[in-house]
C-alpha cells in the first residue's frame, strides 16, 4: 500500500494492538466487509475476536514495516454492522522507498552473535523500542541476535548509509515466555486450540512469535497448576 491512501474519516491516533497471539481467522459470512467501505479491502487480515469481526492492516511501504502504522475495522458479529475504526497513518512518508545501499545479508554481517532474524523498518518518532535520536528518515535494518553473556542483542542498521544507529530495547532477560493451552474438554469448547500456542506460524502460534521477540519458550498443553506457578510466582 502507497502513502497516497485516503484518508478515512473517523481517526483515532489511538495505537491498537490487534495481534497474532489472538483471534481467529474466520469465513462465517461470504464477502469482505470492507467492501464499499475501504478502496483497498484484499490488504486486510481478518479475525473473529469475541462477538466482532474484525479486519486490520499493518502498513508497509515496499518491503519496510511502517512502526506503529495500522488500520483497525471493528464489526458486530452478528449483525455485520461496522461499530469502530482506529487508525494509526503517517502522512509525512514517500509513496516509495529510497534506493537501498546496504542488503540484508549485509546488514546481518555487521553485527555480534548469532542473527535470529531482521527486518526491515521504518522506524516511528513515537517509538518506545527504538529510542535513536533523532528518529531516523531513512528505511533501517533491525536485526535480532544472540550474543553469549549478553542474551538478545538488537542492532538498528541504517539501509541507505549502511551504518549502525544503536540499538533498540531487548525483551526482558533472562526470563522465559510461557505459552499454554486449555483445559477446554467441556462444553462450550472442545480441545486445545493447538495452532494458537505451538510454535506455528502459518496459524499465529504464541510460542513462534515470542520467539521473535527474543524470548525463551516453553509451551505446554493443560499444563498442571504447579507448572503455571513455576512460571507466574515472583
Amino acid at each position: 500500500m502507497s502513502a497516497s491512501k485516503p484518508v478515512l474519516a473517523i481517526v483515532s491516533s489511538l495505537i491498537i494492538l490487534v495481534n497474532n497471539l489472538s483471534g481467529q481467522a474466520i469465513a462465517n459470512h461470504r464477502w469482505n466487509l470492507l467492501e464499499g467501505i475501504d478502496p483497498y479491502p484484499s490488504e486486510f487480515k481478518e479475525l473473529e475476536i469475541g462477538n466482532k469481526i474484525v479486519y486490520w492492516q499493518q502498513r508497509t511501504i515496499g518491503e519496510a514495516i511502517v512502526e506503529l502504522n495500522h488500520i483497525v475495522f471493528q464489526f458486530d458479529g452478528e449483525t455485520y454492522e461496522l461499530i469502530d475504526v482506529k487508525m494509526h497513518w503517517r502522512e509525512d512518508l514517500p509513496a516509495f522507498l529510497p534506493e537501498l545501499n546496504i542488503t540484508k545479508e549485509q546488514a546481518e554481517s555487521m553485527v555480534e552473535g548469532r542473527v535470529k532474524f531482521s527486518h526491515l523498518f521504518i522506524i516511528s518518532p513515537e517509538s518506545d523500542i527504538f529510542p535513536i535520536k533523532p528518529t531516523p528518515k531513512n528505511p533501517c535494518w533491525v536485526v535480532a541476535s544472540m550474543v553469549q553473556d549478553k542474551g538478545t542483542l538488537i542492532t538498528v542498521i541504517d539501509a541507505v548509509e549502511a551504518k549502525i544507529l544503536g540499538y533498540a530495547t531487548p525483551p526482558p532477560q533472562p526470563y522465559t515466555a510461557f505459552s499454554l493451552s486449555g483445559p477446554q474438554y467441556q462444553n462450550p469448547c472442545r480441545g486445545a486450540w493447538d495452532k494458537f500456542y505451538k510454535n506455528d506460524p502459518t496459524n499465529s502460534g504464541a510460542k513462534y512469535w515470542f520467539g521473535k521477540m527474543g524470548y525463551s519458550t516453553e509451551a505446554n498443553e493443560w499444563p498442571a497448576e504447579e507448572k503455571v506457578k513455576s512460571h507466574i510466582r515472583i
